[in-house]
C-alpha cells in the first residue's frame, strides 16, 4: 500500500516543480535583454554617418580642417582627394568670413538619409544633411541664421572596427566647383564691404502685379532646408532637375510664376507643361536671356563683386543696393551664366541675402560660394 501511495505523488510531484520554474523564469529575462548584441552593419553605418556629418559641422564653422583626417580612407587616392577637398571649403569659407566680416557662432546638423547599401567591407550611401548656421556680421550686434542642405553621395570601406570614406560626390552650397582657388593663396575680392544704407529690403514696396511678398514665403517654404514643419522638401507640382544640369533655375522660375508665389503670367516660351519647363523655364543662361529679352527684367549692372557693390552716381549704394526681394542674381562663370539665385531680403548688417536649389541655401549672403571668377549679373523683375 504504501509503495502505491509514492507513486501517485510522484507525478503531481513533478508538475508541482515545472510550475514553479515558469513562475520563477521571467526573473532570469533582465540577464539576456541587458546582454550587448552586435549592431546590424545598416544600423552601425547610419550612426557612424550621424557622428561623422555631426564633425564634419562642427569642424566647418570652427576650421578645424587638420581634424577631418580621421573620418576619410587617405590610403585610397579618392579618399585623399575628399579629404583635401573638405579642408580646402573650410579654408574658403573661413577667407570669406574674414574679408566679410563675418563672425560664425554655432551650427547644428540634421541628417537625412536617403539610402544605405552595405555590402561586406564596402558600403554606398546618399545622405543630405541640412545645416543650420548662426553668425554676427560686421558692427551688427544682431545674430543671422543661414540654412544649407547638401547631397552626398558616398562611397566607404570597413577599416577595422569602423567605417572610412573613400569618395564624395556632392552639390555644394559653399562653392560651384570654382570658388576653392581663393582658398590657394588668391583674394577673393579684395574690396571692402559696402555699408548698409537706407531701409532694409524687406521694408521696400513697389507696385505692380509680381507678388513679391508671396515669391518670398514660397521662396522660403521650398528652399529644401529643414527649418521646421512644412519644410525641407521641394514642391511636388514641379521636377527636380537637381541631377539634370540643376535646379536652380526650375526654382527660380516657380518663385516667379506660381500662384501661391509672385503670380507672374508664362508664355509660349517661358512656361511649365505636363512633361517639364521649358528651356527658359529650367536652364539658367535662357533663364536670364528671356527675362531680359522679353523686357520682363532689366539689368541693373554685369560685373564683378568690386563693380557691383561700389558707390556710383547712378546706384549710391552700389547696384547690390538696388535689389528688391524677389529680384534675381545670375552667376557667369567663363562667358555662360550657370547659376540663379532669388533675393529673399537681407540680414542684420545690410547684406543682400538669397535662396537657391542645387545646392539649397536659405539666406545665404549672396557672394558666398564665389570668387574673383565670378560675374554678377543683378536682374530687377518688372512686375
Amino acid at each position: 500500500m504504501e509503495r502505491r501511495k509514492v507513486s501517485k505523488a510522484f507525478p503531481i510531484l513533478l508538475i508541482v516543480v515545472y510550475l514553479s520554474s515558469l513562475l520563477t523564469l521571467p526573473r532570469a529575462l533582465p540577464v539576456l535583454q541587458n546582454r550587448v548584441l552586435p549592431a546590424e552593419p545598416e544600423q552601425q553605418l547610419r550612426e557612424e554617418l550621424e557622428n561623422f556629418f555631426q564633425q564634419r559641422t562642427r569642424m566647418l564653422i570652427r576650421g578645424e580642417g587638420d581634424e577631418l583626417e580621421g573620418f576619410y580612407d587617405t590610403g585610397e587616392i579618392t579618399g585623399q582627394w575628399a579629404l583635401e577637398w573638405e579642408q580646402a571649403r573650410i579654408m574658403y569659407l573661413h577667407r570669406w568670413a574674414e574679408e566679410r566680416g563675418v563672425q560664425f557662432i554655432d551650427a547644428s546638423c540634421q541628417l537625412a538619409v536617403v539610402s544605405l547599401d552595405v555590402r561586406g567591407e564596402e558600403a554606398s550611401a546618399s545622405v543630405c544633411p541640412h545645416i543650420i548656421i548662426t553668425y554676427r556680421q560686421g558692427d551688427s550686434g544682431q545674430i543671422d541664421l543661414m540654412g544649407t542642405r547638401t547631397i552626398h553621395w558616398l562611397e566607404l570601406a570597413k577599416k577595422g572596427k569602423g567605417w572610412l570614406v573613400q569618395k564624395d560626390w556632392f552639390l555644394d552650397p559653399f562653392e560651384v566647383g570654382r570658388a576653392l582657388s581663393a582658398a590657394g593663396g588668391e583674394t577673393i575680392g579684395g574690396e571692402e564691404m559696402p555699408a548698409a544704407a537706407g531701409p532694409a529690403i524687406r521694408d521696400v514696396q513697389i507696385k505692380g502685379d509680381y507678388n513679391r511678398e508671396a515669391a518670398v514665403r514660397y521662396a522660403h517654404r521650398y528652399a529644401g532646408v529643414r527649418l521646421g514643419p512644412g519644410t525641407g522638401r521641394y514642391n511636388q507640382k514641379y521636377r527636380d532637375y537637381s541631377l539634370g544640369g540643376g535646379d536652380c533655375a526650375n526654382f527660380a522660375s516657380q518663385i516667379l510664376a506660381d500662384e501661391e508665389a509672385g503670380g507672374l503670367p508664362q508664355d509660349w516660351l517661358w512656361f511649365y507643361g505636363w512633361d517639364g519647363g521649358s528651356q527658359a523655364w529650367v536652364q539658367a543662361q535662357a533663364f536670364v536671356d528671356y527675362f531680359l529679352g522679353s523686357g520682363r527684367a532689366r539689368c541693373l549692372m554685369r560685373g564683378s563683386y568690386g563693380e557691383v557693390t561700389a558707390p556710383t552716381a547712378e546706384h549710391p549704394r552700389g547696384a547690390i543696393g538696388e535689389l528688391l526681394p524677389g529680384d534675381i542674381i545670375g552667376y557667369e562663370f567663363g562667358g555662360l551664366i550657370s547659376h540663379v539665385s532669388i533675393v529673399v531680403g537681407r540680414n542684420s548688417a545690410g547684406y543682400v541675402v538669397v535662396n537657391s536649389h542645387s545646392a539649397d541655401r536659405f539666406q545665404v549672403p549672396w557672394d558666398l560660394g564665389y570668387d574673383q571668377n565670378t560675374t554678377f549679373w543683378l536682374l530687377q523683375i518688372r512686375g
